[in-house]
């Protein structure tokens, strides 16, 4: 009697872990990016914000998420090549089922990949407004729009 007692006992607390577990929730949706690329230094950098307003896939929960970084260059050059950093972000969760919003924040390193016309990240890809001029050596400003995803 005591022995079953225990294995449901186990087992109970075995579907709850992994319910917790399984209710992880992705968030996607479009963010700014703004931020400057510098070809001075060797090697060069590149330095961004993101903003925006993410939907849960299965809640439909709206979540604000900010975030960047300041990555440095693997190569002497800025276009068409990668960049590694910290990449921060920080995700505000403005309603969950059952209880009030919260905050989610991640710092892990990345590479960044950044062409011309595009910087791609883990769970995102940003289209720039105008492209970057590798030729330039000063700071050249950068913004542009794209999709993100994240998990919380």
């Amino acid at each position: 009697m005591k022995n079953s007692l225990i294995q449901r006992l186990l087992l109970c607390g075995l579907a709850l872990g992994l319910t917790s577990s399984l209710s992880a929730e992705t968030y996607s949706g479009i963010v700014r990016l703004r931020g400057e690329v510098q070809n001075e230094a060797k090697p060069g950098s590149i330095s961004f914000n993101l903003r925006g307003q993410l939907t849960g896939k299965k809640s439909r929960d709206k979540a604000n998420v900010t975030g960047g970084g300041l990555f440095r260059s693997t190569t002497d050059t800025i276009v068409d090549t990668t960049f590694e950093g910290r990449l921060k972000t920080y995700l505000k969760l403005t309603s969950r089922p059952g209880s009030p919003g919260g905050l989610v924040r991640s710092n892990r390193k990345v590479v960044v990949r950044v062409s011309r016309n595009f910087v791609v990240f883990p769970g995102g890809r940003i289209k720039l407004d105008r492209p970057i001029d590798g030729n330039i050596a000063e700071r050249q400003r950068i913004s542009g729009a794209g999709k993100i995803t994240l998990r919380d």
